[in-house]
């Protein structure tokens, strides 16, 4: 209910709301796996450390000593990297998508307010990502950036953790179909 009360909130007037749904939790261990775990080793090696710190602060050996500084960055880089796929965890919480008769929404309420609307025209190839319970993920735009080292890499837009999958990107196919013959006419 909640989903739909959210996405009518953000139609323009005469829009029809079609389809909206909350974007799909998946367990921050899943979102990226490899900074959660890799931050789960860092932060047991921290651990591991602290007995080493402790002989270090209670002793006179100055290497020893030295060693805090690398340990307690191993502690922050630890935190950072698992926190990571708990804060999209908690963006994706507060996430609706939604499909009108003009356009798709993606509508973000965490951590501000924000409202991504595509039109048909903006919309490219459907890549759809089916689990064995039908549900799943459908891209239906990449946009290509760049990283502030000037690396390329593309940011694909779409409705991630959605059910019944199959059916929405039939209704995308539907709204993408009704703007080409509105166009040609």
């Amino acid at each position: 209910m909640w989903p739909t009360k959210e996405a009518q909130r953000h139609l323009s007037p005469g829009e029809k709301l079609i389809w909206a749904e909350r974007a799909g939790l998946r367990p921050p261990e899943q979102e990226r796996p490899q900074y959660f775990w890799v931050g789960i080793l860092l932060l047991a090696g921290f651990v591991f450390s602290l007995g080493g710190i402790r002989d270090a602060v209670c002793g006179d050996d100055l290497g020893a000593f030295l060693l805090i500084f690398p340990v307690a960055v191993l502690a922050v880089v630890g935190i950072a990297l698992v926190s990571l796929p708990i804060i999209a965890y908690r963006r994706d919480r507060w996430t609706v998508y939604a499909i009108t008769d003009e356009r798709l929404l993606i509508i973000q309420r965490s951590p501000r307010n924000r409202v991504f609307s595509y039109e048909p025209e903006q919309l490219g190839v459907l890549e759809r990502h089916e689990r064995t319970n039908g549900s799943g993920d459908i891209v239906f735009r990449q946009e290509h950036h760049f990283h502030s080292r000037g690396q390329p890499y593309i940011h694909r837009v779409g409705f991630f953790g959605i059910p019944d999958v199959r059916r929405i990107e039939g209704e995308i196919r539907k709204l993408k179909k009704t703007a080409l013959t509105e166009e040609e006419e």
